[in-house]
């Protein structure tokens, strides 16, 4: 457990020009190919492999992961508004990818990549899922990032709040231009397990009457705020019994108001997956390093599986629903799906022991 509050503001987007944002999510995402090619690529060479083949390797891998990331989050998350809205099932940059889809779009491409360039498909399997456990750990970071797929409250003080998660509600708004938390000094305003916070809220220079700040504050930001402290789903909440009040000021030729708020610590479930992946991506390589010369095929695919997949299973259990049909599930669906990967790494696992090592 982390030892204190952090509050987690930070803006997904890196810089915007000319309609286009460069964001830290597709930063990582493209680090993960970046990197995992450096590495697939030091594989080829120590086995004697022509590039050519690692290129292809990678177009695979890159229609896989995207496609299957994508089909699995619309299919197994939210099937009945991706098929009622199938044209939305192609806007990626609205978000929406699920790790147990990329898998599958994954082990498809590198079963067709196998038969077409003859080559053993646990051969391809053990060597590219080094670097699916490096991406994971980068794909991880892109969600911290966003403020996405965190978990839930810690019941103490001690946990990171999400306020970006807050402030990208106004990302697109012309009137805001930006919101930031401070943690408020005020013990009076601390309220059993949360954290007291003062939001500043910047407006736009545009914005001169304060008639028009008031309505944007009580009808835009204050709607947002949760009045019910058991809503465990929420991350800001507005100080029960107190009336709504807030101070203006002018700084910078712009409005700023000022309002007490309380926020709700959870986990950083990305940071704990993230960091998790990076040991078994550094375990898996070291692995592979010590047994390349004589392998047992299907040994680090089976690992993987186990490791990946486990922790995933047990991390589910502190991290919040993805989407609304989960509630009350005594395991969500990304549990669910992560058992059948779990039972097919044993299985291999204990084919993989039983075999004799194989010279590549």
């Amino acid at each position: 457990m982390i030892l204190n509050f952090v509050n987690w503001n930070v803006d997904p987007e890196i810089v915007g020009f000319w309609g286009l944002s460069i964001r830290y999510y597709g930063v990582l995402f493209a680090a993960s190919f970046f990197f995992g090619y450096i590495i697939i690529q030091k594989i080829f060479k120590k086995e004697g492999l022509k590039v050519e083949l690692l290129d292809k390797l990678t177009v695979y891998m890159a229609v896989g992961t995207v496609l299957g990331a994508r089909l699995g989050h619309c299919l197994f998350y939210e099937p009945a508004y991706y098929l009622a809205n199938p044209i939305k099932i192609l806007m990626i940059w609205q978000g929406g990818l699920a790790s147990h889809g990329a898998a599958i779009g994954i082990l498809i491409s590198l079963w067709y990549f196998s038969k077409k360039n003859k080559k053993s498909y646990l051969w391809t399997l053990d060597r590219i899922v080094i670097v699916v456990a490096l991406a994971g750990f980068f794909i991880r970071s892109g969600n911290l990032m966003n403020s996405e797929i965190y978990g839930i409250e810690t019941q103490n003080k001690s946990g990171f709040v999400f306020t970006g998660s807050f402030s990208q509600k106004f990302s697109d708004t012309d009137f805001i231009k930006k919101i930031r938390f401070i943690k408020d000094k005020d013990d009076k305003l601390i309220q059993e397990r949360f954290i007291p916070l003062t939001m500043n809220i910047t407006f736009d220079k545009k914005i001169k009457d304060k008639a028009q700040i008031k309505n944007i504050i009580t009808y835009d930001i204050n709607s947002k705020l949760s009045r019910n402290l058991q809503n465990k789903k929420e991350n800001l909440f507005y100080p029960p019994n107190t009336e709504f009040t807030y101070k203006l000021e002018k700084k910078d030729q712009c409005f700023v108001a000022s309002l007490s708020v309380l926020g709700l610590p959870k986990h950083p479930t990305q940071i704990y997956e993230a960091l998790l992946y990076l040991f078994i991506f550094l375990l898996l390589y070291f692995i592979y390093n010590r047994k390349r010369t004589y392998v047992k095929q299907g040994l680090i695919f089976s690992l993987f599986l186990i490791l990946m997949f486990t922790v995933r299973f047990f991390i589910e259990f502190i991290k919040e629903d993805q989407v609304g049909f989960e509630k009350g599930m005594s395991l969500n669906m990304g549990q669910w799906l992560s058992i059948p990967f779990i039972l097919i790494g044993f299985f291999l696992l204990y084919r993989s022991l039983k075999l004799q090592p194989t010279k590549e």
